[in-house]
C-alpha cells in the first residue's frame, strides 16, 4: 500500500477532524480570532434576520410607549397639583366666608396642601404663586383654633 493509496481511502475520513481540530485550535494573534464564534454568529445572524428585525421594531414601539406614558405621567401630576391648589384656594375661600370645619378637616386639607408643596418643590416650573397667601392663611386660622380648642 503506497501514500496515494492511504490517502484515497483514509483521506477524506481523516480530512474532516483534522479541519474540525484545526478550527478550534487557530487563534490569529493579536486579534485572537476564534473561528467558531465567527461561523456559528454569521450563521445565526442569517437565521434568525427576521427575529432580530422584529425585536428592534418592538423596542422601538416599547420606547414610544414609554414616552406617551412618561408624558401621560407628567400631564397627571401636573392636573392633581392643580386640583390640589383648587381645593386649598376652595377651603380659604370658606374660612374668610366664616364657614368653620371640623379639626379632621383641617389635618385632611394640612396633608393636601404638604402634597402640594411638596409638588412645587420638585417641579420649580409649576406656577405656584396663586394660594401662597391662602397657605398662609389656612396655618394661621389653623394655629388660631388649636390655640382656643374651637373647632366645629
Amino acid at each position: 500500500m503506497n501514500l496515494k493509496d492511504i490517502w484515497a481511502a483514509w483521506g477524506p475520513v481523516m480530512v474532516t477532524p483534522a479541519v474540525i481540530v484545526l478550527l478550534s485550535l487557530v487563534e490569529i494573534a493579536p486579534i485572537k480570532l476564534n473561528p467558531w464564534s465567527a461561523i456559528i454568529g454569521f450563521l445565526s445572524k442569517n437565521l434568525n434576520a427576521d427575529v432580530t428585525q422584529r425585536l428592534d421594531a418592538m423596542q422601538q414601539r416599547l420606547e414610544e410607549m414609554q414616552k406617551k406614558l412618561d408624558e401621560h405621567v407628567v400631564t397627571d401630576d401636573d392636573r392633581e397639583a392643580r386640583s390640589w391648589r383648587t381645593q386649598i384656594l376652595r377651603f380659604n375661600d370658606e374660612l374668610i366666608h366664616g364657614v368653620r370645619h371640623t379639626k379632621e378637616h383641617f389635618d385632611e386639607m394640612l396633608d393636601i396642601v404638604h402634597d402640594y408643596e411638596d409638588y412645587c418643590q420638585k417641579h420649580k416650573n409649576f406656577p405656584n404663586g396663586k394660594c401662597v397667601h391662602a397657605i398662609d392663611n389656612i396655618n394661621r386660622v389653623y394655629d388660631e383654633l388649636l390655640e382656643s380648642h374651637d373647632f366645629l
